[in-house]
């Protein structure tokens, strides 16, 4: 009933009790120098215990303080004074245990038998027990131990097992002697890696199997290990590691070469419990050579190389504490083959471009790992870019400066990349810069430019988000030689050679899309306003749109199909009559199957759009040119709901008259339905002189032009007095025209209309001019 108490602060009140301690000395080979010893401990139970403060139970006596006691020597100057015999040592019912509660961890252990024993001059050590949940046996001893002194160790071999970890260690050791002299060969061999589970704390992958050795000297309390080798020969990872540690009391003194490579490299990180946001490259192969401490453990140099496919990618450097991950140095060369290597980072189908070439370099500073020098090029036939810059933290993504550069032969290289039909413009070039130094979801600034022959744009502005692309507020400055040439950029063919300017902001964010402070000139024309665009709030919702423009002096006669200059057309007809006009030219041609082509065209309208879209449009202007009248100080209101089109009003002067009209078209139901009433009063025409009154009231049904046209109803008047026309305008209403009405003057350019009116009535699209047209 042997018991030695614990400190208070322990989890039980003895740290070790026993049945029975019972020891026996033979006097008599004391006085040749032999200690012949036997001890017997019945149910023997250990409890080695440390506090959350690190204190630890067996740590007995005093606080150290005072001079140490001189350690005894022995009188041949060292080692253990007496020859030791052992007789026995047996130990049985043997319960040991291990807590510490400042990492949370524990063991136990637990022997039928510990049996050491002299036989004949070998010392015989046999071991039968648990380690946890893990069967051991121990078997070996020393050999030839009757001349065991200090200055002379005994052979020494243990085998045995832990679980499934086959231990085997050989050599010499002198563990009786106060110097412990030791040169031992210790191999373990495990079929999995499963094996080391309870010592890791944690579930192990099921991978092996593991062979190690390692070479063990030493005497005095210093030993090192030296020949280390281990090799993991698993089906997803195979690694070894060699080199030799100096000092194993201090695991300091560290000179080891790792390599390892597998195939399957998240299956590897998912098995060693680490969580990784992206998608891994199955392929690695590294090397590293890592020196120092466990205090201070650095990689003096690595290579780790990754690859996926197409994609090729090698770090090279070294890192000065491994364990805090300070001191990174390192850099970092891919390249791929084309950007379709990267979809499946990507999550999307990137196209079929490249080579990609990129590199970047790695330090820390402290706490903070940067990423400077980033270089990443593509070169495909049609598509340069360039990315350059810096990420001052990585870790948090903090301190971005990069660079774009983009040379493009035309839009259309972007195809593929924008998953869309995009103009086959003419080449172009993109630069632009994002500066975030707070991080991807806080405000960055960004700045851009385009070029094109003829066109130059640029941005300038912030977004509050760069991951999300929300709270973006950009500012637009572009500027066209001419409407052709920026057309041409879009893919469009448009002969306007007036300049244009656009000024302007965008916003975007969560809510929506908005243009404020726009202004955009084309040649003298000029519109300025806002507008607001919100996307569907869910997949088939609707649209909105807002918008107030206001225009200046509006010209629309070049824009005009009629602006174009009248070119000669060969026809039968005499010399002088040649100089007919485009209408008339035109109206010679047959079309091509012999019929008369149909003047509407029957192709169904896009009215579906009109029911994804809600509009509330306001626009004013100072003055609209036409190509026969000039409208001033308008003002007109757009409406969309619920695919019901709305145009109410839309008034203006017109010269020392008025114009007013309204327009419905309702496509919430098919076939659509149209109706229009436009009433101007004594309007004034641009070129002709005198005034002219309309009134129009039309209402048509269809889903195309031709439909609607087919059954248009309604009534139109028109009260022309007191107008000068040229003869190229009368012979739009027939050949000679003008020579009928005015046979006597050949060479007059001019004809007087002193009075016209027309009514046509219109009924299931015939309009009935019959003795409803007088002029003067």
């Amino acid at each position: 009933d042997v018991r030695f108490s614990n400190p208070e602060w322990a989890s039980r009140p003895d740290m070790f009790t026993g049945a029975l301690v019972e020891g026996e000395v033979v006097l008599m080979p004391l006085l040749e120098g032999v200690l012949d010893v036997r001890l017997v401990l019945e149910s023997p139970d250990l409890l080695l215990e440390t506090g959350a403060d690190g204190q630890a139970n067996w740590q007995m006596g005093g606080d150290g303080g005072g001079e140490e006691a001189d350690e005894p020597v022995s009188p041949d100057g060292g080692g253990f004074p007496l020859r030791p015999f052992i007789r026995e040592v047996r130990l049985e019912q043997v319960s040991v245990a291990f807590n510490d509660a400042a990492a949370d961890l524990s063991h136990d252990a637990g022997f039928e038998t510990i049996l050491i024993r002299s036989r004949e001059d070998d010392l015989v050590v046999n071991i039968n027990g648990r380690v946890d949940e893990y069967p051991l046996t121990l078997a070996g001893g020393l050999v030839n131990t009757a001349p065991a002194t200090a200055q002379t160790p005994a052979g020494f071999n243990l085998v045995g097992n832990l679980g499934d970890v086959g231990l085997n260690a050989s050599g010499t050791l002198d563990a009786i002697s106060a110097t412990a002299d030791a040169d031992l060969v210790v191999q373990v061999a495990v079929p999995s890696l499963a094996a080391f589970s309870a010592f890791a704390g944690r579930e192990l992958p099921d991978q092996g199997p593991l062979n190690a050795s390692v070479r063990i000297r030493g005497r005095d309390g210093r030993y090192s290990a030296s020949e280390i080798q281990a090799n993991l020969d698993a089906e997803l990872l195979k690694a070894a590691v060699t080199g030799e540690v100096s000092d194993l009391t201090a695991l300091s003194g560290m000179t080891l070469t790792v390599t390892a490579a597998t195939d399957q490299l998240g299956d590897v990180v998912a098995l060693a419990g680490v969580e990784v946001p992206v998608d891994l490259p199955p392929r690695l192969q590294a090397e590293a050579a890592l020196t120092g401490s466990m205090k201070a453990l650095s990689l003096s140099s690595f290579q780790v190389d990754v690859e996926d496919g197409g994609i090729k990618a090698t770090a090279t450097g070294q890192v000065e504490d491994v364990i805090a991950l300070k001191g990174v140095d390192a850099e970092v060369v891919a390249e791929a083959g084309s950007l379709a290597a990267f979809s499946r980072y990507a999550g999307t189908e990137l196209p079929d471009l490249g080579p990609i070439n990129a590199s970047a370099s790695l330090q820390t500073r402290g706490e903070t790992l940067s990423v400077s020098d980033i270089n990443a090029e593509l070169a495909a036939r049609d598509i340069q870019a360039v990315v350059e810059g810096a990420l001052a933290d990585a870790m948090a993504v903090k301190g971005l400066d990069a660079k774009v550069t983009l040379s493009l032969s035309s839009l259309a290289a972007l195809n593929e990349l924008a998953g869309q039909e995009l103009p086959d413009s003419g080449p172009l070039s993109l630069t632009g810069t994002l500066v975030s130094e707070e991080g991807l979801d806080a405000p960055g600034k960004v700045t851009g430019t385009l070029s094109a022959e003829g066109v130059k744009a640029r941005i300038d502005g912030t977004i509050q988000d760069l991951l999300a692309a929300q709270g973006i507020s950009l500012a637009l400055d572009l500027e066209a030689d001419s409407v052709t040439q920026l057309a041409a950029v879009a893919g469009k063919e448009l002969r306007q050679e007036e300049p244009l300017k656009l000024k302007g902001r965008l916003h975007a964010g969560a809510s929506g899309y908005k243009v404020d402070k726009l202004k955009l000139a084309v040649g003298p024309n000029e519109v300025v306003g806002e507008a607001t665009f919100t996307p569907p709030a869910q997949e088939g919702g609707k649209s909105s749109l807002t918008a107030a423009l206001h225009l200046g002096s509006i010209d629309l006669e070049p824009y005009s199909p009629f602006a174009s200059a009248e070119a000669p057309v060969e026809t039968a007809v005499a010399e002088s009559e040649t100089q007919t006009g485009a209408a008339e030219a035109v109206s010679e041609v047959p079309a091509e199957s012999g019929k008369r082509e149909k003047i509407f065209p029957s192709e169904p309208l896009p009215f579906d759009i009109l029911q994804t879209l809600d509009a509330d449009v306001e626009i004013t202007a100072d003055e609209i040119a036409t190509r026969n009248v000039m409208y001033y100080a308008v003002k007109a209101h757009v409406a969309l709901k619920d695919g019901v089109l709305i145009l109410d009003p839309f008034d203006a002067r017109v010269g020392e008259g008025t114009f007013g009209a309204t327009a419905k078209l309702d496509a919430s139901s098919t076939p659509a339905r149209m109706s229009v009433d436009i009433d101007m009063d004594h309007g004034t025409t641009r070129h002709f002189g005198g005034t002219y009154s309309l009134n129009v009231d039309l209402d048509g049904t269809g889903n195309s032009i031709a439909e609607i046209m087919a059954g248009l109803d309604g009534q139109l008047i028109v009260d022309v007095r007191d107008m000068e026309l040229e003869k190229s305008a009368m012979t739009q209403f027939g050949r000679s025209l003008t020579d009928s009405l005015n046979p006597f003057d050949k060479e007059e350019e001019k004809s007087q209309l002193t009075c016209a009116i027309a009514r046509l009535d219109i009924a299931d699209g015939i309009a009935n001019a019959d003795d409803r047209i007088v002029a003067q």
